[in-house]
């Protein structure tokens, strides 16, 4: 019981962090774990056919031999197991941006953390056991989660520019995943190498999360920038566009609380899609466009819902005081 609840728990708290500090465009939490039980599941499976086939050919014990295995084969295979199902989640439209690549590759590096894990808090011996689980635990899942979730980021980002971005950006990012994979088990097979591969490790995470905030600050300025040229179009308030783009948004008290849910989707997906529409060529602007009348038609029924005596006739908004 110990060992499952050492594997299981670090990893759901993690993802947890990652889901919740997803501020302004949380993603469906079924989708999140669909790709966390991929990691968990599905890519362990796809890892391990060509793994034991590799093995095999190296089945003696060697210091070469493990760093073929460890340095070598391991990020290879893995970040290439764990990336693939990233390749159809970046497919959907709620894939907006680096933010939300972060956040299911990172999700999908918990998963394969998690079960991994397992596997080794199982084999451990019981006097190594807890020295296992805090390296583990605090290290080793955290370094998947940094590796996929940077190769997520660099789809996020490619997703909505040019074939040159689409075409450079998605390896060099699975790339870096690898090599931070590589590096860390490098510094742990390697005597001498531990404090360095710890720098490095700590490095990689500062990277990560460097991204991650930086991401969201991003999302916050293309929330507001965006939803001030409504304010100034009548669609939304000015006074509204501020607390749209901030935290405070997910307080009480400046819409009817039955509304404020259905109005911060549909302002953020606003923002978000005519933000995507500047970068966004052929076919696909049909779609945007589109979405973008269907989200102001939305917001305003929200408002007049709202502020049924703050309308003129047409139903533009006049002013209204929060």
């Amino acid at each position: 019981m110990v060992i499952i609840l050492a594997a299981v728990v670090p990893s759901l708290l993690y993802l947890l962090f990652l889901w919740k500090m997803d501020r302004y465009d949380k993603e469906p939490f079924w989708l999140l774990l669909l790709n966390f039980l991929w990691g968990a599941t599905g890519s362990i499976i796809l890892i391990t056919i060509p793994t034991i086939i590799l093995e095999s050919v190296y089945n003696t014990r060697t210091s070469q031999s493990e760093f073929i295995t460890s340095v070598i084969m391991a990020p290879l295979f893995e970040e290439t197991g764990k990336g693939i199902f990233l390749l159809f989640t970046v497919t959907r439209r709620k894939f907006d941006n680096l933010t939300d690549g972060i956040v299911y590759g990172g999700a999908i590096g918990l998963g394969f953390g998690m079960t991994e894990n397992f596997l080794y808090f199982l084999s451990s011996p019981p006097e190594a056991l807890w020295g296992t689980i805090f390296w583990r635990t605090f290290c080793s899942i955290i370094v998947h989660c940094v590796a996929t979730g940077t190769f997520g980021a660099a789809l996020g980002f490619a997703k909505y520019r040019s074939v040159y971005w689409k075409i450079l950006l998605p390896p060099a990012g699975l790339l870096y995943g690898m090599l931070t994979h590589a590096f860390w088990n490098y510094s742990v097979i390697t005597e001498g190498y531990l404090l360095l591969g710890i720098l490095s490790f700590l490095l990689s995470v500062v990277i990560f999360l460097f991204m991650f905030f930086g991401s969201i600050r991003n999302e916050s300025r293309i929330i507001y920038e965006e939803l001030l040229e409504e304010s100034g179009d009548g669609i939304l308030p000015e006074e509204h566009v501020f607390i749209l783009s901030n935290r405070i948004r997910d307080s009480k008290g400046w819409i009817a609380e039955h509304l404020r849910k259905d109005y911060l989707k549909h302002a953020t997906t606003l923002a978000f899609r005519k933000a995507q529409l500047k970068k966004t060529t052929g076919i696909n602007r049909m779609s945007y466009e589109a979405d973008i009348l269907f989200h102001r038609e939305k917001i305003k029924e929200i408002l007049k819902a709202a502020y049924p005596l703050k309308y003129n006739d047409a139903g533009d908004v006049v002013s209204i005081q929060t």
